[in-house]
């Protein structure tokens, strides 16, 4: 079975290839058909023009033949200067927020499905296999649209713990872009009620009619505040 895959060949330029397929997922895994794949601007860019990145990063994304494997040495994270060795070293793959439909699984595989829809870090690829592990079945009730943002919810979960957060704590958020309203969401999962500040009305309105405990502050509000004071 043939798959075709991004892959950035240098900066700036991007090509399809196109690689074989066993004709069965190996024991453990499941083949996956991609049905959306989401952008990310900020990382892909970056290694669309080979510019400054994360040495870690860099080598998962450069690893074709198993790109979700990669450990963070030391707990540590070494940026590399654009095109240093050890930097942007070319061919890459691109992505990290897949949503596939499972059609073939190989032995052993239980806890997934044929017809499953799935969230995975692969990348944009239109047929490969994952380890059933590393996909996590889709509510039949969520769209595929919702499903995809999913990743980047964990971020902001990340930064909670990273702040020692404790649920039911007040939480302040800067800005509510993707990130940052999903950030707002988890926190308001943990019984929390977040002050977000953000100058766009807009994306203040979307974060209030979302989130009903949100308080939604702008920068213009909080600096009339500091003029009387």
């Amino acid at each position: 079975m043939k798959a075709r895959r991004m892959l950035i060949t240098a900066p700036r330029q991007i090509e399809w290839s196109e690689i074989e397929l066993n004709a069965r997922p190996k024991p453990g895994y499941v083949r996956v058909r991609t049905l959306t794949s989401l952008i990310s601007p900020g990382t892909e860019m970056r290694l669309y023009r080979g510019e400054s990145m994360v040495a870690e990063v860099w080598e998962s994304f450069a690893n074709l033949d198993d790109p979700l494997q990669w450990v963070v040495k030391d707990q540590r994270y070494d940026v590399s200067p654009a095109m240093a060795p050890g930097g942007a070293t070319f061919p890459v793959m691109s992505g990290y927020n897949n949503i596939g439909e499972v059609i073939d699984i190989g032995d052993g595989v239980s806890s997934l499905k044929v017809g499953d829809r799935i969230l995975s870090l692969w990348r944009h690829q239109n047929y490969f296999d994952v380890r059933e592990w590393e996909g996590v079945a889709i509510p039949v009730e969520v769209s595929i649209e919702a499903a995809s943002c999913a990743y980047q919810a964990t971020l902001g979960l990340h930064a909670l713990r990273r702040g020692n957060f404790s649920a039911g704590e007040r939480v302040g958020i800067i800005g509510l872009g993707l990130i940052g309203l999903l950030t707002a969401i988890v926190a308001d999962a943990f019984s929390s009620m977040p002050i977000c500040f953000e100058v766009n009305p807009d994306r203040r309105r979307i974060a209030e009619s979302a989130i009903p405990n949100l308080i939604a502050v702008s920068y213009t509000h909080l600096r009339a505040h500091e003029t009387e004071a």
